[in-house]
């Protein structure tokens, strides 16, 4: 009896010795319970949830190595480094890693006492981790993200569904699989991919009884901003572009709203120093694109303002749902224009690459990196998307698309730019190297400082940092630089700079690109279903109804009206008619009065937004719609 108390309080010590906390959130602790119990787990949890410790705490209450699969490499990043701060073993293998780096890992995972091991799911197949897997003292597996092992989710990942075959290394491993949103079709499939066995569910709802949900529509989106914005608040204002991230930003400063800007393309530090500032409240306003909000520990954030709709109801939920996490009254307002419907919709057709494209974007990549056919496997390269769009005159967003496609076919794999540090690997040793010191006494310092201050460089890649070492020998970090470079090109190390760019790896050899062959899942699956995921979005934007119930019915689940959204507390509504068909909707709206398509939607409440807009093409493309003007469409009388 006293060693079950024990185990059981166990969870709890961990909790608080290294994250700080006296209790779990809701349903962790059943979670946990179910991985200690060795029970295959899917655990649902919203934005802010904690998934993270649901294994985590388990990790360090069982003996052996918890595996985690995530598809970020930054996100990996963020997570390992947050457990090395905390004083836990951790260590990550992902595609942006040598064959060498990748080695030494896997083995510090069999021996080196670790606690866990992140690995991005391009690198399961592997013959070098499968080999090492098998030798691993894995205690259980988890699958963060989970909802991209199906093409019905957001971010679908092929190489997700290569997750399963480790079950036939070790048949008595235990999964948790966790995410944040997924629909009734997604747990299904999930399930289903993950050969999950008798699997313990844990849901919690989408229900967020202190965040009010709302859809402004206004023909100036700056001014309902500043109106919105309270300067003793925490805000997050999202944007879809880096430039308009950059110039809505400037825009408020000069308004007298101090705020920065986050993106991307921001240097590593830059971005980290801006974040750290705005979660320590030096300042309250942040415009970011979505590459903001990952890792994000920051309870006291009163609004999401979305300054234009994302592509699907998940990213929404995801994103809106970073305001509110202490509990208290926030809300998610959405700031929409007219025609922005439709011009959601034709973002989306314009992004989509054809299969002409995809190939001669593969051919563009092997004559870049100079790849003759049949070999390249495993090759890593570093490139710029501005350039290569350049390059090929093309959109940079089709050229993404065009990678990202090649990348679901398992053709290469494709980081956004995260930051790796400097790595050097001494290739000289002895009289060679003595003598190089002799003749290039200029650099003896430099060779000398690494020597003494870092081991195993003859044997292994390992990571420095120029300023540190600029530091200590009183010189420009520029100048450390251009030393390292000297060294590389007289092969006396090797040299690879720390470096945010993109990179591409190539996971096969390279082909002719007339045999690459694309699966139905990963072109035209994948956009169908996005297709969907924006209508019900565009849905969202557009209907009258209460707007929490809306994303309840997305995910799957009844609720009543939540009472504090912008619909549920406004005085009136227009109750919008069911009509039987998109075709009879349209024909009785326009033909009492012309309408702007936006308007048309809202009206016929009842139907897909995408199915609308699409009829209405048609009906233009036949003659029977026209445009009059303020762009408002009429029910053409023949």
């Amino acid at each position: 009896m006293s060693n079950q108390k024990t185990e059981h309080n166990k969870p709890q010590k961990i909790l608080k010795k290294y994250w700080g906390y006296d209790q779990f959130r809701p349903l962790q602790m059943e979670i946990i319970q179910s991985v200690l119990e060795n029970r295959d787990t899917l655990a649902l949890l919203p934005t802010g949830g904690g998934k993270s410790i649901c294994y985590q705490v388990p990790a360090l209450v069982k003996p052996g190595i918890c595996l985690v699969v995530s598809p970020l490499i930054a996100l990996m990043t963020d997570q390992v480094e947050q457990l090395r701060r905390r004083g836990i073993k951790a260590l990550m293998v992902h595609s942006g890693m040598s064959r060498e780096s990748v080695d030494i890992a896997l083995d510090n995972a069999i021996y080196g006492d670790y606690k866990f091991l992140y690995v991005s799911p391009e690198r399961l197949k592997s013959h070098l981790f499968v080999e090492r897997f098998k030798q691993m003292p894995v205690s259980f597996i988890a699958i963060d993200e989970a909802h991209c092992i199906s093409q019905w989710g957001h971010d679908f990942r092929p190489a997700y569904r290569e997750i399963a075959q480790l079950k036939d290394y070790l048949p008595d491993v235990t999964f948790i699989a966790v995410t944040a949103t997924a629909t009734v079709d997604v747990v299904k499939d999930i399930q289903t991919q993950l050969r999950l066995q008798d699997v313990q569910k844990f849901q919690s709802s989408y229900t967020r009884k202190n965040l009010s949900y709302r859809v402004i529509r206004t023909e100036n989106k700056l001014l309902t901003l500043e109106k919105l914005i309270k300067t003793d608040q925490s805000i997050i204002i999202y944007t879809r572009s880096r430039q308009l991230c950059q110039k809505l930003s400037t825009e408020l400063n000069a308004k007298g709203f101090p705020s920065q800007f986050y993106h991307a393309g921001l240097p590593y530090n830059k971005r980290q120093s801006i974040q750290n500032n705005w979660i320590n409240g030096d300042f309250k306003i942040i415009v970011a694109t979505n590459a903001f909000g990952m890792g994000i520990d920051k309870s006291d954030v009163r609004q999401v303002i979305h300054m234009m709709a994302p592509d699907s109801i998940e990213a929404y939920v995801q994103e809106a749902g970073r305001a509110g996490r202490d509990g208290q009254s926030s809300s998610a307002t959405l700031i929409t224009a007219p025609g922005e419907s439709e011009n959601l919709l034709n973002r989306l057709e314009k992004s989509i690459p054809d299969r002409a494209l995809i190939k001669r974007v593969y051919l563009a990549l092997g004559n870049l990196f100079n790849i003759p056919i049949g070999v390249g496997k495993d090759e890593i390269f570093k490139f710029k998307i501005l350039e290569l769009a350049q390059r090929l005159k093309v959109p940079p967003v089709l050229l993404l698309e065009s990678l990202e496609v090649l990348a679901l076919n398992g053709y290469i794999s494709l980081s956004n730019g995260v930051k790796l540090p400097s790595k050097i690997k001494f290739l000289q040793n002895g009289k060679d190297l003595y003598n190089f010191q002799i003749r290039f006494s200029y650099l003896d310092p430099l060779i000398k400082l690494i020597l003494r201050s870092k081991t195993g460089v003859f044997d292994k890649e390992t990571a420095i940092r120029e300023s540190a070492i600029a530091k200590r020998l009183k010189i420009s970090e520029t100048t450390v630089e251009k030393q390292l470079q000297t060294l590389h090109k007289y092969e006396i190390i090797n040299y690879s700079p720390k470096s945010e760019l993109p990179f591409i790896r190539f996971e096969l050899d390279r082909i002719n690109e007339e045999h690459i062959r694309l699966s139905p899942d990963s072109y035209e699956k994948r956009y169908e279903q996005k297709r969907h995921q924006l209508g019900a979005m565009m849905r969202y934007m557009t209907s009258q109804g209460c707007r929490e119930q809306m994303i309840l019915d997305y995910f799957g689940e009844n609720g009543a009206a939540c009472g504090i959204c912008d619909y549920c507390s406004s005085d009136s509504h227009d109750d919008a008619i069911d009509y039987p068909d998109v075709l009879t909707g349209i024909r009785h709206v326009l033909s009492q009065h012309p309408t702007t398509l936006e308007g048309l939607i809202d009206l016929l409440d009842k139907q897909e937004a995408s199915a609308v807009i699409k009829e209405v093409r048609r009906l233009l493309d036949e003659g029977r719609l026209e445009y009059k003007q303020g762009m408002r469409l009429s029910w053409k009388k023949l």
